[in-house]
């Protein structure tokens, strides 16, 4: 696992997108778009960060968009590998 600041990644943006439409297509985030990706999670993080979850291939298979509040953590949105 790995912390890292958060950023429109195209990486990112592909897990995210393969997870929203396997999971979500009839929820308020489908159809995902880079825009909408980039709005929500990078403009919006004031205090994110982003913890990137790779397997031993080094493939991308989670990430777990976490807010840093002044004493605790708080799981905004968590993305994975369908």
């Amino acid at each position: 696992m790995i912390r890292k600041a958060p950023v429109m990644d195209h990486e990112y943006f592909d897990l995210y997108q393969r997870y929203i439409e396997k999971r979500h297509a009839d929820g308020d985030m489908y159809p995902p778009s880079p825009e909408q990706f980039h709005q929500f999670l990078v403009e919006g993080a004031l205090n994110s960060w982003f913890y990137e979850f790779r397997d031993t291939d080094q493939r991308l298979v989670a990430i777990a968009v976490t807010d840093h509040l002044q004493r605790d953590m708080s799981a905004l949105l968590y993305f994975l590998r369908p």
